[in-house]
């Protein structure tokens, strides 16, 4: 079972999976999920650069599980800090998602109408529309991620601790009101990968199917509160389920579609994506313009503008060309240390590879890893471990001090 969360395995599997369902999907669905966009040729140039850029991710992921290193495991001196950073990042993901409430009942839109007839993303235009201050206070959002995962941690270390329920309720506030289904996904993610890790927590196959199954029931979900409108009149039907398979196609297979055209269209060296998927997180934050898509007019004929994700291969291929397999390799070198730290119980390994995870199963649209979602969140970890190493060194040197004295 543990081999699901091994980072090539998971790796390999979104990967491979929607290009599998990209190349049988029947013409009628690909049509209806794609918006009547056309699909390229897969032909020998997408076969080389999708072997390349999987190969390196590999390479790089075994020879970093390959690689000795001593690993300090988890210990009840880290409860303290541990539990210090659990609530920290609830109670910023608390005000945030009040403030998010505040702002989204503020504006003119009638709420519960957007909520029940399926337009949350009009709520999020409402929340994300505001000034520079506004985004910054909300920021908090993001670290919900870190506050499950230390909820685990914490968990794992035997200290009770009830703050689960919470967690829960934000997420789902923020996937109404902010139509980030994301966060939740995430959050089951999480919940996936402790549950994987042995020898700490049993689990079956029964509890792993119900944990995959409500990763499709949080995407339906989505499209019944996002989108459930714009996809009934591409669909000409108001049976949810036809609904929502045909957005899962289309938000599944657009990326292979993208990146397929783009290889093929030979679209390369564009340094802005090289800047948006190694630095996002800046990028946003600064919110600096860095200029246009503009070889997305080279490929408008396959290109839907409304499922805009490129895929990490399409992402990569545009940045750095036939040169993707060194970002990947040195994803998968990254994604290797970790997992290795995580599965034999290392602080370090338990909060980073929860996140690094996400980014895995997230990769077949992008690279979040380097995005706020993610980022914001090791951003914090790290600075929040290394604030906490000086005041202990500070309280060390003062006890001694005070023991000469």
């Amino acid at each position: 079972m543990k081999k699901i969360i091994n980072p090539y395995i998971f790796f390999l599997t979104i990967q491979v999976t929607p290009l599998l369902v990209w190349f049988i999907v029947p013409s009628s669905i690909f049509e209806i999920s794609l918006n009547y966009y056309d699909k390229p040729q897969f032909g020998l140039n997408s076969f080389l650069v999708y072997f390349s850029f999987l190969l390196a991710f590999f390479l790089g992921c075994k020879i970093s599980l390959l690689k000795k290193r001593r690993i300090a495991v988890i210990k009840e001196d880290d409860v303290k800090p541990i539990l210090y950073l659990h609530k920290i990042t609830l109670l910023l993901s608390f005000v945030s998602m009040l403030f998010i409430l505040r702002f989204s009942f503020d504006g003119n839109l009638n709420v519960i109408e957007a909520i029940l007839f399926g337009e949350t993303n009009t709520l999020k235009e409402s929340v994300y529309s505001r000034g520079a201050l506004e985004q910054i206070i909300i920021m908090g959002r993001h670290l919900l991620f870190t506050s499950a995962i230390t909820w685990y941690i914490l968990k794992t270390l035997k200290v009770k601790i009830k703050t689960l329920p919470v967690i829960i309720l934000i997420g789902f506030i923020l996937f109404l009101f902010t139509s980030s289904r994301f966060t939740l996904l995430s959050i089951i993610l999480i919940v996936m990968v402790f549950k994987l890790q042995k020898p700490l927590i049993n689990f079956n196959k029964v509890k792993l199917f119900i944990v995959v199954a409500s990763l499709f029931f949080v995407f339906g979900l989505g499209v019944y509160f996002r989108s459930r409108n714009t996809w009934a009149l591409l669909t000409g039907s108001d049976n949810i389920i036809v609904i929502a398979f045909s957005e899962f196609i289309g938000y599944f297979i657009s990326p292979i579609n993208y990146s397929v055209a783009l290889i093929e269209k030979q679209q390369y060296f564009y340094p802005k994506n090289i800047i948006s998927s190694l630095f996002g997180f800046i990028v946003t934050a600064l919110n600096l313009n860095i200029g246009p898509n503009s070889y997305l007019q080279n490929i408008s004929n396959y290109y839907n503008p409304s499922l805009s994700a490129h895929g990490l291969v399409g992402l990569w291929f545009t940045g750095f060309g036939p040169f993707l397999f060194i970002p990947s390799f040195l994803f998968g070198y990254i994604s290797g240390k970790y997992y290795k730290l995580f599965i034999n119980g290392n602080l370090y390994g338990m909060l980073f590879y929860p996140l690094i995870f996400i980014s895995l199963f997230d990769s077949f649209r992008g690279f979040m890893l380097t995005q706020n979602y993610i980022m914001s969140n090791i951003l914090f970890i790290v600075a929040f471990l290394f604030l906490w190493k000086i005041i202990k060194k500070i309280m060390i040197i003062k006890l001694t001090i005070d023991n000469t004295i």
